[in-house]
């Protein structure tokens, strides 16, 4: 589809065209600014590079904008623990997965794993000498022998840790100063804060400068985690972002005037896709086990939809090719909305976890992260400010 797009040169107001089947930009003079690429479709690959492992969903916290929070008390929350790693190695083993490079401990908290973790790296590393592990964690159970043995053991790590107090009931930045600078003299620029960003909270600004004051000028931050939504009975819907707008343009304005400090997730993916003319499979969703070169899986030996062990199990490690990746299509809702959107290639149509009334309310939250990277895309490599994109008509062959 063709769209057009209002951009700043120079403090100049121009009208330029985006066409987002082949990522192709026209100026306002008609001239292609990405004339060369293979225009080719990427889909589904076979190998697996990426191995999420799903530990359980238990955690320390509680907060109701989690979008696990529905599975926190359920029966089922634990669905594997220590005892079971000596098997799922041998199956695991059997599989013969050569490629790996990279492997992910997912909750719940990770950290409330952290027995499980240390009996697992090990047995990787046997696999996979030069293979490197990564987390995303609350930050709350960190101490630095933890943060000694990740370092060790080449980690790389995302502390969620500035969200709305009110729900956490604690700050991190207070509560683990010391563990955190730590962590950053550790693993340096392999760590990496994160903020949620909500409904009220659309600038970025004073977290950042907070982030800057607490932890110094050398502090990683994304902004890119909005608020999502599960379903329309979701306590998360109050606090999804409303105001995509003054979002996208504060993560804009703050990755311009401190590249060191923001970090806008993916935006090299998307840059890639403009330099390359690449277009999005639209059989792919989001995150990197929709892609096919990451399998997503438990200690029980199943594979998931989701490296958070949402849904139901899709397969076994035995038949992991077979597995579907339907779950991430949202047919009916992509068919109504997502094929009009000009930043699809950088929402990639939201995520398989929520259903089409969760999907529909967290829409604005997920536009203003994309139109962020957008912009920061377009300013590297056409040296313009993107305004919006506006007045939807079809592409001509």
């Amino acid at each position: 589809m063709l769209f057009k797009a209002k951009v700043l040169y120079r403090g100049q107001e121009q009208i330029w065209e985006y066409g987002t089947n082949s990522n192709s930009v026209t100026d306002c003079w008609g001239i292609r600014r990405n004339p060369k690429g293979s225009e080719n479709v990427v889909g589904p690959q076979e190998d697996i590079f990426s191995i999420s492992v799903f530990l359980g969903y238990n955690c320390n916290l509680n907060c109701t904008y989690c979008y696990q929070k529905e599975y926190h008390n359920d029966r089922n929350k634990v669905i594997g623990g220590i005892h079971m790693v000596p098997q799922f190695f041998e199956r695991f083993k059997a599989m013969k997965l050569e490629k790996v490079n990279h492997i992910t401990f997912w909750g719940g908290e990770p950290l409330v794993f952290w027995k499980t973790i240390l009996e697992m790296v090990p047995r990787f590393e046997e696999i996979y000498p030069d293979v490197r592990f990564s987390m995303i964690t609350n930050g709350t159970l960190l101490t630095e022998d933890k943060i000694d043995f990740m370092k060790a053991h080449r980690f790389s790590l995302n502390v969620s840790c500035d969200g709305f107090p009110d729900e956490r009931g604690y700050d991190l930045l207070l509560l683990k100063g010391p563990e955190l600078k730590y962590l950053m003299e550790q693993l340096g620029d392999r760590v990496t804060f994160q903020a949620t960003v909500g409904k009220g909270r659309e600038d970025v600004t004073p977290a950042l400068n907070r982030f800057r004051k607490m932890l110094g000028d050398k502090v990683r931050v994304s902004f890119g985690h909005p608020v999502r939504a599960t379903s329309a009975k979701d306590p998360a819907n109050e606090q999804c972002l409303t105001e995509w707008k003054p979002y996208a343009e504060s993560i804009y304005k703050n990755w311009l005037e401190h590249p060191e400090n923001v970090v806008i997730p993916k935006v090299d993916d998307l840059k890639r896709r403009h330099l390359y003319r690449i277009q999005q499979d639209p059989s792919t969703g989001m995150c990197g086990a929709s892609q096919g070169t990451s399998l997503s899986l438990g200690l029980d030996g199943n594979t998931y939809s989701c490296h958070a062990g949402s849904g139901t199990p899709t397969g076994t490690l035995e038949d992991y090719q077979n597995r579907s990746f339907k779950e991430f299509l949202h047919p009916d809702f992509i068919n109504w909305h997502c094929k009009a959107c000009p930043v699809r290639v950088a929402c990639h149509s939201g995520c398989p976890i929520t259903d089409k009334d969760g999907f529909k309310a967290s829409c604005t939250g997920w536009y203003g992260l994309a139109m962020g990277k957008y912009k920061a895309v377009w300013k590297e490599l056409f040296d313009v400010e993107l305004v919006e994109f506006f007045e939807e008509k079809k592409e001509s062959k």
